[in-house]
């Protein structure tokens, strides 16, 4: 494109190149032209009915944001993590319990999970349980996808196994706090409702104050009998930051980075970044070899321009 530009000194006018931005848009779910996506894993994304989808590796994957479908779809970027709770999708089998009695179910939630329902058995600690060593002074985040039942209030234990000492978060669903009982921090960082009405994803950050074995419980968090809490499955990763589901069995499961290349050339640019829901966040001069990716912090991407400087 070109542009007329008016010379101070001469007052003539001359003709100066401007470059045209290069624009990649994802929320159509499908790849543009001119990328390409690498990721030595398979993965996992939301639909837009609020479905969870499995992708293959190097697969690109698009999703929408959990508790908003109706957003629209972008690219998933995400960094190399680990679901470190086995047998993540529950359970009468794989989960035991304290004080409480569990029930297998079979609800097909968010397309995908059976669910196990954790009934009271006169006590506020009834809770199903997984057992998982960690380490001292170390972030970590668990999501847990949960339903009611007919308690409508939840309980999030952490307990060292060591100590004795515990720490939860508690309270009716969409309505949990937090409190440290010896065990270490923890925080709420989400309560959302998702898309088919019933189903709410927790996000809780945990930083154990020692390093020890240690349970992880949910329950009803009522001491009245009967009453119960749905849980669809958990997930436990190192870090501050929640990100997509991955399914384990008997092992913990992986899921690599997602890489992305371009046919962009060397050159510096000014990257303007649209996230899924309309959040924007802009790099400033950045500098990118032939095919290089930038590093930005948005992770569901709906939009990315390149403007060559």
């Amino acid at each position: 494109m070109l542009s007329l530009e008016i010379s101070p000194i001469t007052n003539a006018f001359r003709h100066r190149a401007v470059a045209t931005p290069r624009t990649f848009d994802f929320s159509t779910g499908i790849l543009p032209p001119g990328l390409a996506v690498t990721r030595a894993s398979a993965g996992t994304g939301f639909y837009t009915d609020g479905s969870i989808v499995s992708y293959a590796p190097d697969a690109a994957r698009f999703s929408s944001e959990p508790a908003n479908p109706g957003a629209g779809l972008g690219l998933v970027l995400e960094p190399h993590r680990s679901n470190l709770l086995v047998q993540s999708e529950g359970g009468v089998g794989a989960w035991s319990s304290s004080s409480a009695t569990l029930g297998g179910l079979a609800l097909g939630a968010l397309g995908r999970f059976s669910g196990v329902s954790v009934a009271s058995t006169g006590a506020t600690w009834n809770r199903a349980i997984r057992n998982i060593a960690l380490a001292g002074a170390m972030s970590h985040v668990l999501t847990a996808f949960v339903r009611a039942g007919s308690s409508g209030s939840i309980l999030v234990m952490f307990k060292n196994a060591t100590t004795g000492k515990s720490s939860q978060a508690a309270g009716p669903l969409g309505s949990l706090s937090a409190s440290d009982d010896g065990a270490g921090a923890v925080a709420v960082l989400g309560d959302a409702l998702l898309a088919d009405g019933l189903t709410r994803r927790l996000v809780l950050r945990f930083t154990p104050a020692a390093g020890a074995t240690h349970s992880i419980g949910i329950g009803p968090g009522s001491a009245v009998p009967g009453q119960s809490v749905i849980v669809l499955a958990v997930q436990l990763e190192a870090g501050s930051e929640a990100t997509s589901y991955m399914p384990t069995t008997t092992a913990v499961a992986t899921r690599l980075a997602d890489a992305v290349t371009t046919d962009l050339a060397a050159g510096d640019y000014s990257v303007g970044i649209v996230a899924v829901g309309g959040a924007t966040e802009a790099l400033g001069v950045t500098t990118l070899a032939a095919g290089q990716w930038p590093v930005f912090a948005t992770r569901l991407v709906s939009r990315i321009e390149f403007r060559r400087l």
